[in-house]
């Protein structure tokens, strides 16, 4: 849970050893019951867990991570709107954006209403994920040493050609060049 979030649950748990616990107990702390009495001791992960950067496994980028999200959450705007928590919602798994269908199944919402409501606030999904890109980029460039191959991947980018592009398209000037200039001035 610690790598893939409070809501994960493995999708088969097995153990050589028979039951020792109440069944119970299994079921909280691995939120199905598992099997006993197995060949091998095994957790089997549902294959979309795949797609879940799993930046959090180092502890010194994880907390950089939150701490830099923290930074621009305490920057974003005191009225809590939805625009407002989808940003939290975004922020609280560093280097992880999920398309908007999952932020609106975790808002008990359906995806097209999560459009029309950001909408109805004159933004879209993909302006909000661009805007925390942009300023976790810039807090990254700013505040660190960091590669540019490991902020882009920080900030679930798989190819730094990729994030560069959208670097430059965000502040008309290149990564290196935003850092270089923030080293002159």
């Amino acid at each position: 849970r610690g790598l893939l979030g409070d809501d994960f649950v493995p999708s088969r748990v097995e153990f050589k050893h028979p039951r020792q616990v109440a069944e119970s107990r299994y079921v909280e702390v691995f939120g199905r019951l598992p099997v006993f009495s197995s060949s091998r001791h095994a957790i089997s992960l549902p294959m979309d867990s795949l797609d879940v950067p799993m930046l959090q496994c180092d502890s010194d980028t994880a907390a950089l991570c939150i701490e830099r999200g923290e930074r621009i959450k305490a920057r974003l705007s005191e009225e809590n709107s939805i625009v407002d928590e989808v940003r939290e919602m975004l922020l609280l798994r560093p280097g992880y954006f999920p398309g908007i269908e999952v932020v609106a199944e975790k808002l008990n919402m359906s995806g097209r209403t999560l459009r029309r409501r950001l909408r109805e606030h004159g933004i879209g999904y993909q302006k909000i994920v661009d805007d925390l890109r942009f300023a976790l980029a810039r807090e990254y460039l700013q505040g660190t040493n960091m590669r540019i191959e490991q902020i882009a991947s920080l900030l679930g980018y798989s190819d730094p050609a990729h994030f560069c592009h959208a670097f430059r398209r965000w502040s008309g000037c290149a990564p290196s060049q935003f850092r270089d200039g923030l080293s002159l001035a």
